[in-house]
């Protein structure tokens, strides 16, 4: 089993996302449609062009990301740099998805 973050308590699964899951928490792209959940997977699996990776962990041949890690990735400028934007456009997507995990109970 791979490991995620070490300050990661890995024993309660109990709160984990599926990658379904998490595109359903991102916002919207300029092209009006989340990303896509291969895209989400290779995050977590190459990470992004900078070395930066969302940490997930598989079960049984699926993928699973704590809330704290989608937090750390969307704050260490994750979705930022993947799709370019600078200033209020990037404050604004990291508001919205900081807002939908609070919605969803995460935060």
């Amino acid at each position: 089993m791979e490991t995620a973050n070490k300050t990661t308590n890995m024993n309660d699964y109990s709160d984990m996302l599926s990658l379904s899951q998490v595109r359903r928490l991102l916002p919207a792209g300029p092209n009006g449609k989340r990303p896509n959940i291969e895209t989400i997977r290779r995050w977590s699996i190459r990470g992004l062009r900078d070395g930066q990776r969302l940490e997930s962990i598989r079960v049984g041949g699926r993928r699973y990301v704590s809330p704290k890690a989608l937090v750390d990735f969307i704050e260490g400028d994750g979705l930022g740099r993947s799709v370019r934007l600078r200033g209020r456009d990037r404050d604004r997507r990291l508001r919205k998805a900081t807002q939908a995990l609070r919605v969803a109970g995460i935060l």
